[in-house]
């Protein structure tokens, strides 16, 4: 198979990897130009190497759960596995980045990504923030942004609504809808910065006003002017109307349970009609492989059966 293909992915241990000859040196004899990319916890080298890797493990190691939540409650992981996501996403583009260069070069690589790289990565301005000027980010009620005001949620009468005033003309735009102009020509909140150091007067004096309104009520009067969001469950957010402007629910036909509805993928390529089908159950497509792609007959294909090869 390396020799008819232009990867090998693998998502193990990452003192697995070398073990089971599933890394460059062991399958270039195979392929010059193979790409074997894996997808690890803690990468393929290093005292942790044989350990597994969770999401959970490394929002903790990299400091998301510390970041999370209440100020006054426990550390908080994230309801998504969101270093489990991207990791995938930095391995696609990792392997298809070495793939393209071993067309062009003749010569394949490793390509090596990890759950607890990726979280590191992530942590972004922080972590530049922190690592120069020994900045300590907090916990803020509303999951407030760590500079930012205001950016964060706020109650409204019937639920909550997320505000992210990344600009100054933001500002000012919400104090005139909210009706605060006051507060929109207090000299006291004329910037980022002295808004900032009177965080929790801001916050109070929105606060207190968006609770006379309806979530709705709210979005309908800030939405296309100040950037803004409702604070769905997950039920209402597979309904919101974008969701289905947008077409991503898709629906696949299982073998097993019938018409499947699922969120399609967030790539979309113009030009190409992208067919969303199901994923095989393991073995289904053996028989087809080693048929059409290594020429293999029936005699041989039952061989490897009966040797538990496959």
């Amino acid at each position: 198979m390396v020799g008819i293909s232009h990867a090998v992915f693998n998502n193990l241990r990452g003192d697995q990897v070398s073990k089971l000859g599933l890394d460059y040196a062991s399958l270039k004899h195979a392929n010059p130009k193979i790409v074997c990319c894996s997808l690890t916890g803690f990468g393929t080298s290093g005292p942790q190497a044989s350990e597994p890797g969770y999401d959970y493990l490394m929002q903790a190691y990299a400091g998301y759960m510390s970041l999370t939540g209440d100020p006054q409650g426990p550390p908080v992981a994230c309801g998504v596995s969101v270093i489990d996501h991207a990791a995938g996403f930095a391995a696609m583009l990792g392997l298809v980045a070495a793939v393209y260069a071993a067309e062009k070069t003749g010569e394949g690589r490793d390509v090596e990504v990890s759950l607890f790289d990726t979280a590191f990565s992530m942590l972004s301005y922080l972590a530049i923030w922190n690592l120069n000027r020994g900045y300590e980010p907090v916990r803020r009620t509303g999951s407030a942004h760590q500079t930012l005001v205001p950016v964060q949620t706020f109650r409204t009468s019937d639920g909550y609504l997320v505000i992210f005033c990344a600009k100054e003309k933001f500002w000012g735009e919400l104090c005139t809808i909210m009706q605060l102009e006051e507060l929109k020509a207090d000299e006291r909140f004329a910037n980022f910065a002295q808004r900032f150091e009177r965080r929790e007067l801001v916050i109070s004096t929105l606060q207190k006003t968006f609770l006379t309104k309806t979530t709705d009520d709210w979005l309908k009067v800030l939405r296309g002017k100040v950037p803004c969001a409702p604070v769905n469950d997950l039920s209402r957010a597979m309904k919101e109307p974008l969701v289905m402007d947008r077409e991503l629910i898709v629906e696949t036909q299982h073998s097993s349970f019938g018409q499947i509805r699922q969120v399609a993928s967030p790539i979309r390529l113009a030009g190409t009609n992208m067919k969303h089908r199901r994923a095989p159950g393991l073995g289904e497509h053996t028989t087809g492989i080693l048929k059409n792609y290594l020429g293999y007959d029936d005699n041989a294909i039952a061989d490897l059966r009966q040797r538990q090869v496959v």
